[in-house]
């Protein structure tokens, strides 16, 4: 796998946030469980998954400098499986975006996302992709509660390969005025896999509701 390439993207957003850091630099840090249903096909084998457990890590920085792009980096464990069929697969997001739309209670993100997939087929073949896809975000506070409502999808079409990968849900700020803010949230997100790559053709639907938690500081 050319993990390699990654590496040295996420080495690239370390080196672009190190010089703010004595600016006022928000960072959060989060997970998300997801409870899915799946379906799809891998190598011409339509299939109805297992359904099973998902988990997605991120990391989400911002700062106040205009010219440098805000950061997040996820990472969500994409497994799928069936009778005679293991897709062990994960899959890495790098957005760099902007805000230029902060009105009142509303913020609206735009950029680009730099995805990469890393899979194994039934244990014999390694696969990985990388793809470039538009990025959007929008959180919305609820006038007088600690509530939150939140968007965000990324989407990418090059060729036969379309891709997309959308949430939206509501979060709850705990503690809103400590250094160290908890927010709950939960939602539902669908996403789409659908590439060839490394002589593996994947075509993957999941969907599902899910719960988890952010810390900012």
């Amino acid at each position: 796998m050319k993990k390699r390439t990654f590496g040295g993207l996420m080495g690239l957003a370390c080196c672009v946030a190190t010089p703010v850091l004595a600016a006022d630099v928000s960072v959060g840090v989060g997970a998300d469980y997801m409870r899915t249903g799946m379906h799809g096909s891998l190598e011409q084998q339509g299939e109805d998954f297992h359904s099973n457990s998902r988990w997605t890590g991120f990391i989400d920085v911002r700062h106040p400098l205009l010219v440098l792009p805000n950061l997040n980096y996820q990472t969500s464990e994409m497994f799928s499986q069936a009778s005679g069929l293991k897709n062990d697969l994960r899959v890495h997001d790098l957005a760099f975006y902007y805000r230029p739309f902060e009105l009142g209670l509303v913020n609206v993100d735009m950029g680009i996302d730099l995805r990469r997939y890393e899979g194994d087929y039934n244990d014999q073949q390694s696969y990985d992709h990388d793809q470039a896809m538009l990025f959007v975000g929008v959180e919305a506070g609820l006038p007088g509660l600690p509530l939150d409502a939140f968007a965000d999808a990324r989407v990418s079409q090059w060729g036969g390969d379309e891709s997309h990968d959308w949430r939206i849900g509501m979060s709850w700020a705990v503690n809103p005025q400590d250094s160290l803010k908890l927010k709950l949230r939960t939602g539902y997100r669908n996403v789409r896999l659908d590439f060839g790559s490394d002589g593996v053709d994947l075509n993957q639907r999941t969907a599902g509701w899910f719960a988890g938690a952010e810390f900012r500081f």
